[in-house]
């Protein structure tokens, strides 16, 4: 969560984050809990890494307050957990198909993402591992990528697919692209 620095100097600020109604972290004035916060630019930021481990469809609640823990309630923002691909392509000069989501999706227990150029599988990623491909990780941002088992043509369909669970779980994002 970010807000502004100065919200921090006030008497009885307070902000809380919950995860399906489960303390996570909070602040109260300066002093932050359970959390790494950071200032730039009189921005505070402040994260950790859920002791839950969330699953696509979760609730995340973030709360201020004035007065304290109990006071009056001046901001509240909900988040469901609802991952998508950043970016998804397939080049016909270099036979490759790439995609890139948030690898904070790669820590859902229930986290499956699976590739597809005209039905024929490609390439997948099961959490954390990635099969027949190359990822790397940059600011958070997982990038997916390999060149296709047998070459392009124009007019074929690659299909990527975010599943929550396993091969067979439920389709949660799907992503096509025709190759032109």
């Amino acid at each position: 969560m970010s807000f502004s620095d100065t919200y921090s100097s006030f008497s009885g600020f307070f902000v809380r984050a919950e995860v399906n109604g489960n303390y996570q972290m909070s602040c109260e004035q300066q002093t932050c809990y359970y959390s790494w916060p950071s200032v730039n630019n009189n921005e505070k930021e402040v994260h950790r890494k859920s002791y839950i481990p969330l699953s696509f469809g979760d609730k995340v609640t973030f709360t201020m307050r004035t007065g304290g823990s109990n006071g009056e309630i001046v901001d509240k923002k909900e988040v469901i957990v609802n991952p998508h691909f950043s970016e998804v392509k397939a080049q016909l000069k270099t036979n490759t198909i790439s995609m890139s989501f948030s690898d904070t999706y790669s820590s859902f227990a229930d986290f499956f993402v699976r590739v597809e150029v005209n039905g024929n599988y490609q390439m997948s990623c099961d959490q954390q591992t990635c099969y027949y491909s190359r990822s790397s990780v940059k600011n958070n941002e997982k990038e997916v990528h390999r060149v296709t088992s047998e070459p392009l043509s124009i007019g074929d369909k690659v299909t990527f697919m975010m599943r929550s669970g396993d091969r067979n779980g439920e389709i949660i994002a799907i992503k096509e692209v025709v190759v032109n």
